[in-house]
């Protein structure tokens, strides 16, 4: 009975403090979820944050408070923004655009917003800050949610990962940006002084290395497709500037009106077209290209970039 007594108040107490309870399956509920009655292990968070910045779900049953880190939106045809950015108060609802990851919204050549500092850093190695069950970037605001007895330091994302944890959705301390940089400056070498024993040895003739072939059973990942979609994005955004025509509003609208102006050839487009669905199933669903499909999409970036160096176009 006193053991009723004392569930029913820490049942009442989250409520008030409008906390939730998370278990090991990876969701969290109200206090008074039936489906949490007889769990064991347990975890009380302050706050639905809390419990999104680890990682996990809402219970389907209790229904507890949501709202996504995730989602950003853009408020002109420039820049894009966290959905809550003071920038976007005024914007008309005709400018804004949705996209569901901070890459996604990069790839169409936006930038982030200066106010609302939207992610799209740029990662190499760096030291990772763990919660109870996910990592983050050191800046991640997901961060500011999750109770400081639960924050670890790790050298970088696969030591994290080594440990159980699972990357943030919104900071995607996983995803690796390499920064372009330039070559080298070769510094000249002095000529060795020759003895009299010594005899010159003839240069060796550097004869040009056969192309390493393609690995045709290679699955495409959803990086490979971003990279190629970005590419496939540039090409476009030539082609309208060089027949002054305005930008569109999505990439397959602008394909498809190259098409209907003859600028590019109407099997070209659909090889582009391939392409950027491609990347966009990978990207917001998941799906895991199979070896066929990879072919398929590796062919169709050939010709695209084929048909590219014949019209002499970078």
């Amino acid at each position: 009975m006193a053991k009723g007594k004392l569930e029913k108040a820490l049942e009442i107490l989250l409520i008030l403090e409008g906390g939730v309870v998370g278990t090991i399956s990876g969701y969290y509920h109200r206090g008074s979820c039936h489906t949490i009655r007889y769990s064991s292990n347990l975890i009380k968070f302050e706050s639905w944050e809390e419990a999104i910045a680890e990682g996990l779900k809402p219970c389907g049953v209790c229904m507890p408070f949501y709202k996504s880190f995730v989602e950003i939106v853009t408020g002109n045809i420039s820049t894009y923004h966290l959905a809550d950015c003071r920038i976007l108060r005024n914007a008309p609802r005709s400018q804004l655009k949705k996209f569901k990851s901070w890459e996604s919204a990069a790839a169409e050549g936006m930038k982030p917003c200066s106010v609302c500092r939207p992610y799209f850093s740029k990662l190499q190695a760096e030291e990772m800050i763990g919660g109870k069950y996910t990592y983050h970037r050191p800046d991640c605001p997901c961060l500011q949610y999750i109770q400081p007895q639960h924050i670890y330091r790790y050298q970088s994302w696969s030591e994290a990962e080594a440990h159980g944890k699972k990357p943030c959705e919104l900071c995607r301390p996983s995803l690796i940006i390499t920064m372009e940089s330039s070559p080298p400056r070769e510094i000249p070498t002095p000529e060795p002084t020759l003895t009299i024993e010594e005899e010159p040895t003839p240069p060796t003739v550097d004869h040009p290395k056969p192309p390493r072939p393609e690995e045709p059973d290679k699955i495409v990942d959803v990086d490979q497709l971003a990279q190629w979609r970005r590419k496939v994005i540039r090409l476009v955004g030539k082609l309208d500037q060089a027949h002054g025509r305005p930008a569109g509003k999505g990439i397959a609208g602008q394909i498809s009106r190259l098409e209907r102006d003859n600028v590019i050839p109407r099997d070209l487009a659909k090889f582009m077209l391939i392409v950027t669905e491609m990347r966009n199933m990978a990207e917001y669903e998941s799906k895991i290209l199979s070896r066929s499909e990879s072919n398929a999409v590796r062919a169709a970036w050939k010709v695209i970039e084929e048909w590219a160096q014949a019209n002499h176009i970078e």
